[in-house]
């Protein structure tokens, strides 16, 4: 994951706001790795000098898994509220370009109605110039 949030970051068709909101992304979740990392090693400490036979030791390392516990607490809450904001900072403009997508499917459709209109009637009248000027010559003729 980290590799693809590197790249990502890296990737110069993204927009640079979008590239900074990666790295502040990367940034949270790099610390939360070392939190957990802290969680996790406090907890095999604690193991290990249980293990050992060592009850007191095992208790005083545990007693520091709860500190632990609320940094690593307090961190998913702050980043899933960022995560959030992102998110639906991300909704809204993919909805703003899909309002402009659509304006400008619309725009292009009446042009192409005005544009296709415009041909019919211009060869729609060279047409019926044309028929009126054969059934003139047509008359004539028959007339004598």
């Amino acid at each position: 994951m980290e590799a693809l949030l590197r790249k990502a970051v890296e990737d110069p068709r993204n927009d640079i706001e979008d590239r900074l909101h990666l790295a502040q992304v990367s940034g949270a979740l790099g610390g939360m790795q070392q939190t957990l990392g802290n969680f996790l090693d406090t907890g095999d400490r604690s193991l290990a000098a249980w293990a050992g036979g060592d009850a007191e030791e095992a208790r005083r390392i545990a007693a520091g898994l709860e500190r632990v516990d609320d940094r690593v607490t307090a961190e998913l809450v702050r980043n899933r509220d960022y995560l959030r904001v992102l998110i639906e900072d991300g909704i809204e403009q993919i909805r703003a370009h899909l309002h402009a997508l659509m304006q400008t499917g619309r725009l292009l459709f009446l042009l192409a109605c005005g544009l296709g209109l415009g041909l019919g009637f211009s060869l729609a009248r060279r047409l019926a110039g044309r028929l009126l000027s054969l059934q003139t010559a047509v008359d004539a003729v028959t007339a004598g």
